[in-house]
C-alpha cells in the first residue's frame, strides 16, 4: 500500500482512473465560465455601475476624489522622488515581497535536492 493511501485514504485511486481528470476538467470549465461572465458583470469604474443609485454613485465618487486628492503626479521630479522614498510603506511592501519570493523560490528550487539527498536509515 502506498504511503499516501495510508495517510489520506484511497481517495480517487479506488475509482476509475478517468474520474480525477474529469473532476479537474469540470472545475476548469466552471472557472473559465466564471471568468468570462465576470468580464461583463464586474464594473470597472463607479460611473459604469448600473446597480448603484445616483446618490450612492455621487457619494462613492466623492470618497474616491477625497482619497486620491494628493496622489496626482504629472511628472517625476527629484522632489517627488524624495517624497516617494520617504514613505515607509514602500520599504514595508518591498520587505514583504522579498520575504515571500525568497521563501517560494527556495522551496521550489531546493526542495528536490533536499528530498533527493534525504535517506532514511532505520534503526
Amino acid at each position: 500500500m502506498v504511503l499516501e493511501e495510508k495517510v489520506v485514504g484511497p481517495g480517487f485511486s479506488c475509482m476509475s482512473p478517468v474520474l480525477p481528470h474529469l473532476t479537474n476538467s469540470i472545475e476548469g470549465v466552471v472557472t473559465a465560465v466564471a471568468a468570462i461572465v465576470s468580464k461583463w458583470v464586474v464594473c470597472d469604474f463607479p460611473e459604469d455601475c448600473r446597480f448603484l443609485s445616483e446618490e450612492e454613485r455621487a457619494m462613492l465618487l466623492a470618497r474616491i476624489k477625497v482619497d486620491t486628492a494628493d496622489t496626482h503626479m504629472d511628472h517625476l521630479t527629484f522632489k517627488t522622488f524624495l517624497w516617494i522614498m520617504k514613505d515607509w510603506k514602500i520599504y514595508c511592501s518591498g520587505f514583504m515581497y522579498l520575504t515571500c519570493v525568497t521563501t517560494s523560490y527556495s522551496i521550489a528550487l531546493f526542495l528536490p535536492t533536499i528530498l533527493k539527498n534525504m535517506v532514511f536509515r532505520g534503526g
